[in-house]
């Protein structure tokens, strides 16, 4: 099937050459490549509901900036228990993006869905410490971690979101259950980085996730 892109320069529609599949700053996935008649580069939208290929980019790469997110939350945080949490986080958003890119290439030659193992159970929140309200200790947070912690949290909840959507839109039955476990996955993350705000809050520091890091 031909693709076909809008020429700004040329104001009419043409067959992409050389289409390649791209995902831009705001996470949207595309088609680019050039135009023939004017050698211009041209984009054209994809709506990802409608291939599964696109949808697998898009996640590879929200996994991908999600790691990066936390490296740097780790930099940033001066407490060790916090920063033994967001590079755990960080290596779970690789091992998510390693996952997704393994689906791809099955999906990119033809093959289906690969049925996925849950070989990282979803973190609960029974698994957390509780933290005492009636206790005060010398921690001060500063501004940069509260705003990194709710940070954290605003992105597992879109990620959340965009797997369950995903889950819903998808037809074949092992796609569904990849989406459905990359979803419990963010959820317990989810869990996770709001226990740790509320104990940042109560001025109690963070707790350890020793018992999530393998040894």
């Amino acid at each position: 099937m031909v693709a076909e892109a809008y020429c700004l320069k040329c104001r009419k529609m043409v067959e992409i050459q050389d289409p390649q599949r791209v995902v831009l700053k705001n996470m949207t996935p595309a088609l680019t490549g050039t135009c023939p008649i004017s050698g211009t580069t041209v984009y054209r939208f994809v709506h990802r509901r409608l291939d599964p290929v696109y949808v697998l980019t898009l996640a590879i790469e929200r996994e991908k900036r999600a790691r990066e997110f936390y490296l740097s939350a780790a930099e940033k945080t001066k407490d060790i228990r916090g920063r033994e949490m967001y590079t755990w986080l960080a290596s779970q958003s690789l091992l998510n993006a390693d996952d997704l890119e393994q689906q791809l290439k099955a999906l990119e030659v033809g093959h289906p869905w690969v049925k996925w193992e849950d070989k990282t159970p979803a973190l609960v929140t029974m698994e957390y410490p509780k933290g005492s309200s009636g206790v005060t200790g010398a921690y001060e947070p500063s501004a940069d971690e509260l705003a990194i912690l709710r940070a954290a949290i605003k992105n597992e909840r879109k990620a959340v979101e965009f797997y369950r959507e995903n889950e819903k839109i998808t037809t074949d039955p092992d796609g569904q259950l990849a989406f459905e476990l990359l979803a419990r996955r963010k959820r317990g993350h989810l869990n996770l980085v709001e226990a740790q705000l509320e104990w940042v809050k109560k001025r109690l520091g963070y707790f350890s996730i020793e018992k999530f890091v393998e040894a």
